[in-house]
């Protein structure tokens, strides 16, 4: 039987809402839970400002778009979306890790988030009343995931994009570890860009673009 996925309630959207600053005390929960699951975290800081706002930026800014977000964590990613997305706009925040949705809970009761696995992401859109999203933006670490994994939550992302939906990954491996990842996007998205190394972040990132879903 599946497990249900628990949904907080949705909040209107308003562009300009939020910082995608990190406290310290976001910092020390994200870290904890880095301990705790590294292959699951694949990081050990939150995702900073800036490359917070360079994935934020395939959210449209007009219309009501329906964004979804796999792995918000602390909600550092999440705080850039909503500050972009226009009046009407709707994220729906994915999270597994039990202890980062009671803190999401706990610290953005605004924000709609949806405690489970990003392979469910098609049960959530259909749960959350979602046929297509216009946006998926991943925090997930792809790279470490196995080929398997990988390819699932690329493929159900690519069918339940609108036809000019985008989807955008974050890496924090060199250009050649990345490769597989790179590839199977390809193998899911008609047009794949990978950006410069965005230096600012901690550690410096890479983002992965994807347009163009195929039927799969």
């Amino acid at each position: 039987m599946d497990t249900p996925i628990t949904t907080s309630p949705a909040a209107t959207t308003s562009a300009g809402t939020a910082s995608a600053g990190t406290s310290r005390a976001e910092r020390r929960s994200f870290l904890a839970r880095t301990l705790a699951d590294p292959r699951r975290m694949g990081a050990v800081t939150p995702t900073g400002r800036a490359a917070a706002a360079r994935m934020a930026a395939v959210v449209p800014d007009r219309g009501r778009p329906a964004v979804l977000e796999l792995g918000a964590g602390t909600g550092v990613l999440s705080r850039a979306i909503l500050a972009r997305m226009p009046d009407g706009g709707r994220l729906v925040a994915v999270e597994s890790d039990p202890a980062l949705v009671e803190y999401l809970h706990r610290t953005s009761p605004q924000l709609e988030v949806a405690a489970a696995d990003a392979a469910e992401l098609e049960r959530v859109l259909d749960e959350a009343g979602i046929d297509r999203a216009d946006a998926v933006v991943c925090s997930l670490p792809l790279t470490v995931m196995t080929a398997v994994e990988r390819r699932r939550v690329l493929s159900a992302a690519a069918r339940r994009l609108t036809p000019a939906g985008a989807f955008v990954a974050i890496t924090y491996r060199p250009a050649w570890a990345a490769r597989g990842l790179r590839a199977d996007m390809a193998d899911v998205f008609g047009r794949v860009e990978r950006t410069p190394t965005i230096w600012a972040n901690v550690p410096p990132a890479r983002l992965l673009l994807g347009r163009g879903p195929r039927p799969c």
